[in-house]
């Protein structure tokens, strides 16, 4: 989504988020949550950008027969989101996705680590493999992170 939808924030309240795309602003509000002491496990909610959808749109990681919303593009956003991420010691997790679950009463579903053509396990294994890639010491970053909230 390019730009954000009418009526989704009062820009009374909030003007320096005028004109800014929705990536900015949740940025902008990462930041923000950081600055003030709070811990950030970003999460990757939905497939489509709505509230739910419902789980033929949203039960996976990626959409069925979609030649936009695939698996591949979904471990690419990872890394682009882990990208735009880094250096932002208050993020302390990813949640990779929520809620894997069948997309419809007859559907198979996903798998969990048996080698399914929807298996979950591999899939998060291969996001996490890539996101490791991407940023080595991101574990050790995620550990020393846990470690400080509980000192603190």
């Amino acid at each position: 989504d390019p730009e954000v939808h009418a009526g989704a924030i009062d820009y009374n309240l909030n003007p320096g988020l005028c004109g800014r795309t929705p990536l900015d602003i949740y940025l902008r509000v990462v930041d923000s949550l950081g600055a003030v002491g709070v811990a950030v496990v970003v999460n990757n909610h939905t497939t489509m950008g709505a509230w739910s959808g419902g789980p033929g749109e949203n039960g996976l990681w990626f959409l069925e027969d979609s030649d936009v919303y695939t698996e591949d593009g979904w471990i690419g956003d990872w890394l682009r989101m882990a990208s735009l991420l880094e250096g932002r010691p208050h993020v302390v997790g990813y949640d990779l996705r929520n809620e894997v679950r069948p997309t419809g009463i007859l559907s198979q579903g996903p798998g969990w680590g048996q080698g399914e053509t929807l298996d979950w396990c591999i899939a998060a294994g291969e996001c996490a493999r890539a996101l490791v890639s991407q940023e080595p010491t991101l574990g050790q970053r995620f550990w020393q992170c846990q470690a400080r909230i509980r000192r603190d």
